[in-house]
């Protein structure tokens, strides 16, 4: 029988079951000591001086952007090209949603784009930016390192100094990944992280927080635990979250940390191999990691010319899945969804483009060179087929 390639699963093989087993033996199921130690082993990762870990990505996305001051009514930036759980954490602060481009090389929020919305779409008055027509408060800009790959930084930074708008950092796909020899999230204000089921290491689900700002850590701890404000009584004086990481998840997801380095080779070998066998096939391109940069190549993404591919990703997409390799789409531009129409979008090309002609290969942090070979040769086949 021909086994399916799934395309990015977890891999469970190093002490996972030990501490998992170890956190129900000792009744430490909600909240324990793999907390502590799994939120330690981030902040010295990523050398950041306080890590706050939460039951989800989009929870800490969440937090983050109250500890920005994101109220209801204000308005936040972000990316067209990204997934909808960077687009919800907004709503759920009851702010609007503003999209700008991304680049063609790195995928990543594109500076120009930023810096042209703001200049011709708002206004600058009382220390504060605007926009011109709703009057709505640019309370936050939310760059996305997108796929493994940090955005253009010290670009979007400046940009955010300028306008004094904070800068709250989508970290969620590129843990591990660095711009300038610093990890994603070591100089931020606020940077989140995710470690869904697919992610490069996973707790089945969490997320963390990262600040240098111990002020907004002690918050960001508070508002995590439905802000109650004393452990020994039950005082609350401001509303609150359920967004703490149970002790459980920290223990898997501890035991999936201790192998991240190898795990972050692995993919970036399986992106080489991939390269090595279709960059060379007129029309295929498979995403590389931007100068200054490390990318953990969270996912390996092929893109097809469109002036040769001329109906897309679409028709390789099929054949792949007709040969039992899950390929998988790139983020559809919010711009596009029935959920986010009402938020405001600028003319995304790039977003729209990336879209039509991308696609994500298999990339398990286990998968074997035998395979990426075999799927490589499905889409040469393919390729050579391909009436234009």
């Amino acid at each position: 029988m021909v086994k399916r390639i799934p395309n990015c699963i977890p891999v469970i093989e190093g002490n996972e079951l030990q501490y998992v087993s170890d956190a129900i033996e000792t009744a430490f199921i909600a909240s324990g000591p793999y907390v502590d130690k799994f939120e330690n082993f981030i902040s010295n990762y990523c050398d950041v001086k306080n890590s706050i870990s939460t039951n989800t990505g989009t929870s800490a996305l969440h937090i983050a952007l109250i500890l920005a001051g994101v109220k209801e009514g204000d308005a936040v930036i972000l990316p067209n090209f990204t997934y909808a759980a960077s687009a919800n954490a907004v709503k759920y602060c009851n702010a609007d949603l503003v999209f700008v481009d991304v680049s063609l090389d790195d995928w990543c929020m594109c500076p120009k784009s930023l810096n042209e919305f703001i200049e011709k779409y708002c206004i600058k008055k009382n220390g504060n930016v605007y926009i011109k027509k709703s009057n709505k408060k640019i309370a936050a800009i939310m760059p996305v390192h997108l796929y493994g790959q940090p955005v253009k930084l010290d670009e979007i930074k400046e940009i955010s100094d300028i306008y004094n708008i904070p800068l709250v950092e989508d970290g969620a796909e590129a843990l591990g990944a660095k711009y300038k020899d610093s990890s994603i999230g070591s100089g931020a204000f606020l940077c989140t992280l995710s470690f869904n089921g697919n992610k490069i290491i996973t707790g089945g689900q969490g997320g963390m927080i990262l600040t240098n700002n111990d002020k907004l850590a002690e918050r960001a701890r508070l508002l995590i635990a439905q802000a109650r404000k004393n452990r020994n009584e039950f005082e609350h004086e401001e509303v609150g979250f359920n967004y703490k990481m149970p002790n459980l998840n920290a223990a898997f997801a501890l035991a999936q940390a201790e192998n991240l380095d190898k795990y972050i080779e692995n993919k970036r070998n399986i992106r080489n191999l991939y390269a090595k066998y279709l960059n060379s096939i007129e029309g295929l391109k498979i995403k590389d990691e931007m100068t200054d940069t490390k990318s953990t190549y969270w996912m390996s993404i092929l893109t097809v010319n469109e002036k040769i591919f001329k109906n897309g990703i679409m028709p390789l997409r099929k054949h792949l899945e007709n040969n039992l390799i899950e390929a998988r789409p790139v983020w559809q531009p919010l711009s596009w969804q029935k959920a986010y129409r009402d938020s405001l979008n600028l003319k995304s090309p790039n977003s729209e483009s990336i879209y039509n002609n991308s696609i994500c290969l298999p990339c398990s942090v286990n998968l074997q060179n035998a395979d990426i070979k075999k799927i490589s040769q499905v889409i040469i086949d393919f390729c050579e087929s391909y009436s234009i």
